[in-house]
């Protein structure tokens, strides 16, 4: 398992590996901030452990569960993030928003956000971590 140290400097990575991509397209990622004590995320997760992040709950910035971040693969971390991100940059917050976010990183950026039929979560193939020069 992963320690908050750990979960934040991979988490950082990817977002600074995004963000240049994202300026290659003419594109702007906000500053995006990680909060790893939201009492909203913890009870979400306590809930349904798929829930390990969302966003909208502060402005730019996404709350993380790190016990629940912790234990997925670099490739799922990766992909909870870019979803995440996809909220942020697309602004939907209705019934669509799950799609929606997958949408805008799609049609925007070019990433398409798989998920993992055992437990729904979200993952980024080898490919696009490689092509976002994200060695694992």
């Amino acid at each position: 398992m992963r320690s908050e140290a750990e979960v934040t400097i991979l988490v950082q990575k990817f977002l600074a590996a995004l963000r240049e991509h994202a300026a290659l397209l003419g594109i702007r990622l906000p500053d995006i901030r990680l909060k790893f004590d939201c009492a909203i995320a913890e009870e979400s997760y306590l809930g349904n452990q798929r829930f390990v992040a969302h966003a909208f709950h502060k402005g730019n910035t996404i709350c993380i569960v790190a016990r629940g971040m912790g234990v997925l693969t670099p490739h799922k971390i990766c992909g909870v993030i870019a979803h995440e991100v996809g909220h942020i940059m697309s602004e939907v917050q209705d019934e669509s928003a799950e799609g929606a976010a997958d949408q805008w990183m799609r049609e925007s950026l070019g990433i398409e956000i798989y998920y993992d039929s055992m437990d729904s979560l979200e993952f980024l193939d080898e490919k696009t971590l490689m092509s976002l020069g994200i060695a694992l």
